[in-house]
């Protein structure tokens, strides 16, 4: 049997060691990828359209999750009751779920808000996926995405996140 002492270690700051087939931990992030989106884009349809907040994201591992942040930020021109219904899509074909906000102005008026959303989808793929928002109404109206509210700009976006399995 050997023994080794050592006095002293240091790290050596100026290298990187790589541990091949070291598999992350169950539960860590291993990328996170965000789509921001700051463009004007005016909603008016009651079918699904493309809002153009989109983000792509490469797995690592198939047994993989990948974590979806949504948010989608604006001005909701109110001409009545107006329900704006937004939903994600997984490399345009499969659908997650539905986040709906609605308005409650019959006097024309704009109201501000937001949509907040999260999943968790289990892709079971290596392959590039892009997940994109699309949005409706369920009436006639006009949702503005991205406006100014006071003077100050809005966002709209997508983060995804892997997580090791």
């Amino acid at each position: 049997m050997s023994t080794l002492y050592v006095d002293n270690l240091q790290p050596n700051l100026g290298s990187q060691v790589e541990i091949p087939n070291l598999k992350p931990l169950a539960g860590s992030v291993v990328q996170v990828v965000h789509g921001r989106f700051t463009t004007f884009t005016t909603i008016t349809s009651t079918s699904l359209v493309a809002t153009g907040i989109t983000a792509t994201i490469t797995p690592t591992s198939a047994s993989s999750k990948i974590l979806i942040l949504a948010s989608t930020n604006g001005i909701y021109k109110a001409s009545g009751n107006i329900y704006m219904r937004t939903q994600i899509f997984r490399n345009s074909d499969v659908a997650f779920f539905v986040q709906e906000i609605a308005t409650y102005d019959n006097s024309s008026g704009n109201n501000s808000g937001n949509v907040m959303s999260h999943h968790l989808d289990s892709p079971n793929s290596t392959s590039a996926l892009t997940y994109e928002i699309y949005a409706a109404l369920t009436n006639s109206g006009t949702v503005y995405f991205n406006n100014q509210n006071n003077g100050r700009p809005m966002e709209s976006g997508i983060t995804l996140m892997e997580i090791a399995q």
